[in-house]
Order: C-alpha cells, then structure tokens, then sequence
C-alpha cells in the first residue's frame, strides 16, 4: 500500500540551493532549446524553451518564499509543492510576469487585460503537450512537428532566453545583497525600502492565493496593489533597473561574438 509523500518544511539555505539550481538548469534547457532550433527541430525547442520558463517562475515562486520563512511567516509547505509541480500555476505566473514588464498603455494596469492573459493558461500548456506527443485532432492523429512551427519556435526559445537573462541579474542581485546566506536575507528585509515594499503589497506576498483565470476578485486586487501610488515608483525603478542591465548584457553578448568572428 503506498503512503502519501510528506511534504517537508524546507529551510532558508535549501531554498537558495534550489534556486541556483533551478537557473543553471533553464541555462541549460534555454542553451539547448537553442541548439535544436538551429537544427530546425521546431517542436522540441519549443518544447524546451517552454520548460525553460517554468523553471524560471519556480526560482521566482521559491524566492518568494524564502522570504516568508525569514519573516517567520507560517508557510502551508503542501499548497507550495502543488504550485511548484503544477503546468498551469507555473505558466500564469510567466504571464503574470509579462503583465508586470510590459506596463500599462494608459498607465493604469486593468484587471480585464489580465484576466483574459490568464484564460490563455490552459491553451499554452495545451501547446506545450503538442510539441512533445502525437495529439488527437478531430479524427486525425497530428505529430509535433507538424504543430509547432518555425515561427512559434523561434518566438517561444526568444521569450525564454529574455526571461532567463532578466532573472539572471535579478539572481546576481539577490546574492550580492544577501550572500544567499539566512542571515544575509533576514538582514536585508529589514531594511526600510523593502519593509515599506512589502506593507504596499500585504496579503499578496501569499502565494498560494495566486490568481486562478475564475478568480476575477483576486486579479482585481492585485492589480489595485500594482497601481497603488506607494508601489508603482517602486515597480517603474525596478522595471527601469532590469531593462538597463539587460540592454548592457545584451551589448556584451554583441561585442563578445563579434570578437570571437574576428578572432577566426
């Protein structure tokens, strides 16, 4: 008779050892997705990638978390295990991300838009499965391949590697300012810009009441919390900061190819 796996508490210093692990291996899923890209086997890049940025939002998902346990925060440790293995969390939370990045057109953020992103939840897992079997279609029985495009390959490996840098420089920040060290950490939440960043967003920092596409009174919430004027100088300086870092790392990258041609 199988017995239930318990879900252990996990302790500030294991959380930051996944989460090293968790970038280094959407490195590796990102360099490879590229690899088949370039090899023309769309689906399995696709693939991927996709696979990719679920790694990503669960170092995003575990930080979070992180500093939960070193506020002293009660954590329910089974509801986090079932975000972190489940598709459609995992992709709502890229989404919820790209919300975020891509700013308001009229400067305020509208719960509507960000409920029917969320609706797109169920149709991107569902395209993630057809680029890894054969899928039934009607009648038809239809291979990856014939699926998943060059286009949408070539888009979804992109997106993958833009996240993975973004969430490069974020990881590089949180070591510098914390030494991915429990007491490097519960210093830093002490100081005054995040304590007054952490009461803008209150209740928010639960994660296991992340918002579901039926959970319209959540995302209304939340988008009230992005908008509010205590918390949106903070989310423009954030945003502003991540694009800059990004621009200068992409023009390293630029320069360092472009050094390597020479040089051949």
């Amino acid at each position: 008779m199988n017995k239930k796996q318990t879900v252990e508490p996990l302790s500030i210093a294991q959380i930051f050892a996944g989460s090293t692990k968790l970038i280094e291996n959407a490195q590796e899923l990102v360099e490879e997705a590229e690899f088949l890209l370039a090899q023309n086997r769309n689906a399995r890049a696709f693939a991927l990638a996709h696979l990719a940025s679920q790694e990503i939002i669960k170092f995003q998902l575990l930080c979070s978390v992180a500093v939960e346990v070193a506020r002293d925060h009660s954590v329910n440790w089974k509801k986090i295990d079932q975000i972190l293995r489940d598709h459609e969390v995992k992709i709502r939370g890229a989404i919820l991300f790209d919300f975020l990045r891509e700013g308001p057109l009229d400067g305020v953020y509208q719960a509507s838009e960000l409920a029917q992103r969320m609706n797109t939840s169920a149709d991107l897992n569902a395209k993630k499965n057809y680029s890894l079997y054969v899928s039934q279609i009607g009648h038809d029985f239809v291979k990856p391949s014939d699926l998943i495009d060059r286009t949408a390959a070539t888009e979804c490996v992109a997106h993958a590697r833009e996240q993975l840098q973004i969430f490069q420089i974020v990881y590089a920040a949180i070591a510098n300012v914390t030494g991915m060290t429990e007491e490097g950490l519960r210093r830093f939440i002490e100081m005054p810009l995040f304590q007054n960043m952490l009461q803008v967003l209150g209740s928010n920092t639960d994660l296991s009441g992340l918002p579901t596409p039926s959970q319209q009174q959540a995302m209304e919430e939340m988008t009230a919390v992005f908008n509010d004027p205590a918390f949106l100088p903070l989310l423009r300086h954030f945003s502003s900061g991540i694009e800059q870092d990004l621009r200068a790392m992409n023009q390293a990258n630029s320069q360092t190819r472009q050094d390597e041609q020479q040089a051949l």
